[in-house]
């Protein structure tokens, strides 16, 4: 399971003035994040777009082929036949091929904060790329986990901070 926990919203909602019972108080709004936050995940997938708006970079080649006939990408389960057992007619949507990564994709709020992510292993690889394999990420964090301040990720945070300045009006 690939999980992230965004820290430190305690130190943000708490420094909030005029909040009585923060707990019960900011629940309403993390669980309004937490909703967001899937939405936002699924629709960069669905636009083919990262959070700063930029879009994917373009399959390789060899990902076209293996999609084409139907086959995996080299790894454990090589040769193996997609769960649908054909191959996939273009466009090649990227990041979606059987829907399992999008369909995995959660976020609940905790005390304090909000937790998220996905249930496949290998959604922290699309997140923040590897040294073979190029970024895509879906969530609205940038490389080191932090909130992501351009664009529709910059957008995302600002509407919390709004929600957040709305309490204590």
């Amino acid at each position: 399971m690939s999980t992230v926990i965004i820290t430190g919203l305690d130190r943000a909602i708490g420094s909030l003035e005029g909040l009585v019972n923060i707990e019960k108080s900011t629940k309403p709004i993390l669980d309004e994040l937490a909703i967001d936050t899937v939405k936002f995940a699924t629709n960069r997938i669905e636009l083919m777009r990262d959070p700063s708006n930029m879009p994917f970079r373009p399959l390789k080649p060899s990902t076209i082929e293996a999609r084409a006939r139907g086959r995996l990408l080299p790894g454990p389960k090589r040769g193996k036949k997609a769960r649908h057992g054909k191959g996939q007619k273009p466009p090649y949507p990227i990041l979606k091929w059987t829907g399992k990564m999008i369909r995995s994709i959660f976020a609940r709020s905790i005390p304090l904060g909000i937790e998220f992510g996905t249930t496949v292993p290998y959604s922290i690889y699309h997140q923040y790329g590897t040294s073979k394999m190029v970024r895509r990420a879906f969530f609205p964090l940038d490389m080191r986990s932090k909130p992501e301040k351009n664009n529709p990720g910059g957008e995302f945070w600002d509407k919390f901070i709004n929600r957040c300045k709305e309490l204590v009006r």
